[in-house]
């Protein structure tokens, strides 16, 4: 499995060709790779830094390569480009099973940063890859839909390779890192992109032939183990923005909360979560659709990767630490 390669000098967003490309006709899986991007963007809009030394790409999956895979809601028509006009780039939705995309695509980021050069790398659901407490990568998927059809999907993905720290702003400093940072050397880019491509496409095909539910067991032995203690940490970055807390397994939201005066109405599987603190919780694991469930207070909650955003206490690969009790959440 394999898809062509576009390499750029400088670009304002490698999504933003990808799309273009879309849009003008390309119907193969191609990776767009940029040496620096100017308008990079990370989920809900904000910067993302992207200077020289970073892998900065973009993968695009044409609507057809998807739609024709079982990973598809049957309720799912394939894309037609000649049925419509009206054009609308949309983030990943769970009805469509997409909300694997950026999960996968982050784990492979994560597998190659420990089978490559060997780090402790960790998931910080939904979409971060994260060494020691500090972001290395990020993810960041949409779709584009045409009449209400899947046109294409683009996977952006930016990892902090051989980027040198010291020209970020002061700020992020000491919440990111890079895989030279911690390794010590260089690493070339082509390099870490076949290895990144070598741990993708595997998980890819899974999805495409609707293997979720040996996706979330490969997910959960290797990033996700059940048991482990968590913090829920809320995305609100609005005063006043409201969250739908799904019901367990069933895909249907149980109760909207308003995240903005926190948590005064917990029912059964659902609970609110304040913006002004995270929540302790237990990982249970991830449902269908690649969305975390987890324990707190003795509710169950399935979390919205667009509302929600997790990380583990323990940030290095469970795994790999030993075999020391882990406390168990009330």
């Amino acid at each position: 499995m394999d898809a062509g390669r576009l390499w750029l000098d400088r670009v304002s967003s490698t999504n933003t060709v990808a799309t273009w490309l879309a849009e003008v006709g390309w119907r193969q899986r191609l990776w767009v790779i940029a040496r620096h991007q100017t308008a990079g963007v990370g989920r809900r809009g904000s910067r993302w830094e992207s200077p020289a030394g970073g892998l900065w790409c973009s993968l695009l999956l044409p609507g057809v390569d998807i739609a024709g895979s079982t990973a598809m809601s049957p309720a799912t028509d394939p894309p037609d480009a000649n049925r419509g006009s009206r054009t609308s780039v949309a983030p990943i939705t769970p009805q469509w099973g997409l909300d694997w995309l950026p999960l996968l695509m982050a784990a492979a980021v994560a597998a190659t940063a420990q089978t490559l050069c060997g780090l402790p790398a960790s998931l910080k659901w939904p979409n971060d890859v994260m060494v020691r407490g500090r972001k290395l990568a990020g993810v960041l998927a949409s779709a584009q839909m045409v009449a209400g059809r899947l046109q294409h999907v683009v996977i952006g993905v930016g990892v902090n390779v051989n980027v040198d720290l010291a020209t970020l702003p002061v700020e992020l400093r000491p919440l990111v890192t890079s895989v030279q940072a911690q390794t010590g050397r260089p690493w070339p880019l082509d390099l870490w992109l076949s290895h990144l491509e070598q741990a993708w496409w595997p998980l890819y095909e899974l999805w495409r032939g609707g293997e979720r539910s040996q996706l979330r067991h490969l997910l959960m032995d290797r990033w996700f183990v059940p048991g482990q203690p968590v913090l829920v940490l809320p995305k609100v970055p609005e005063p006043h923005r409201s969250a739908t807390l799904a019901e367990p397994w069933g895909g249907t939201p149980a109760k909207r909360v308003d995240l903005s005066r926190g948590a005064e109405v917990p029912l059964s599987s659902t609970a609110a979560i304040s913006p002004l603190g995270p929540l302790l919780a237990q990982l249970e694991g991830l449902d269908e659709r690649g969305w975390a469930v987890v324990w707190s207070n003795d509710q169950r909650l399935v979390l919205d990767p667009n509302r929600q955003t997790l990380r583990l206490l323990n940030l290095i690969n469970p795994k790999a630490k030993s075999s020391t009790p882990v406390p168990v959440i009330r």
